[in-house]
């Protein structure tokens, strides 16, 4: 791993479409980088899957057809969805030999890229993204004794909601309030759902992981 930083790319994000997503994008340029390689989303929730912003996804199809060694953002944060997301894709990047590094003071610990550092680096994210993980199964499977005590089985629901194709309309940039308005069903039957469905990935992950 080199000490140079010879091909970044920056990444922004703004929560909200009031907030000014230039003043990301001029920090990321006064650090060298050209427009044509600064990726954005505007008014994007960090709630929304990163596989469902636009720029995130522009981000990383870069990132695997051209050479890039460093991702520049305004907060490491911006990046994932959840801090346990966020740790992975940190920790997959600095695998891969992409450093991330973030333009706020407070995290001025990432622009060290001395490779020994880099190195205890990933080790140290692996220590945290594994404490994470186990206490996220076991705030999981408090939830899910909690919802089996409420509603007895856990399982399939009377008049679900196609999980598919849901999904599919999501994945193609719906809303959920507008998927719901398509699917002819009230918004918070599709919200209730919706947050089951993503407590069962949870549950998935934390157990596919260990």
């Amino acid at each position: 791993m080199e000490n140079v930083i010879k091909n970044p790319i920056g990444y922004a994000r703004t929560s909200t479409k009031e907030q000014d997503i230039n003043l990301q994008i001029n920090l990321l340029k006064d650090e060298g980088i050209p427009s044509d390689r600064i990726f954005y989303d505007i008014g994007v929730s960090g709630s929304v899957p990163a596989e469902r912003r636009q720029g995130y996804k522009q981000l990383m199809t870069f990132t695997k057809n051209n050479p890039v060694d460093a991702i520049y953002c305004f907060e490491i944060s911006r990046l994932g969805r959840t801090a346990m997301e966020t740790l992975v894709l940190v920790q997959e990047l600095e695998k891969s030999g992409i450093k991330v590094i973030s333009l706020s003071p407070s995290e001025s610990w990432s622009k060290n890229v001395d490779p020994l550092f880099r190195d205890l680096l990933i080790h140290m994210l692996a220590w945290v993204a594994n404490m994470e993980r186990k206490v996220l199964k076991e705030r999981v499977k408090a939830g899910v004794q909690e919802y089996r005590d409420k509603n007895g089985k856990w399982g399939p629901r009377k008049r679900e909601p196609n999980q598919a194709k849901v999904e599919k309309m999501l994945s193609q940039g719906m809303k959920l309030a507008e998927v719901a308005r398509e699917m002819k069903i009230p918004q918070s039957t599709l919200y209730k759902y919706y947050h089951i469905w993503q407590d069962e990935k949870r549950i998935e992950y934390v157990e596919g992981v260990e």
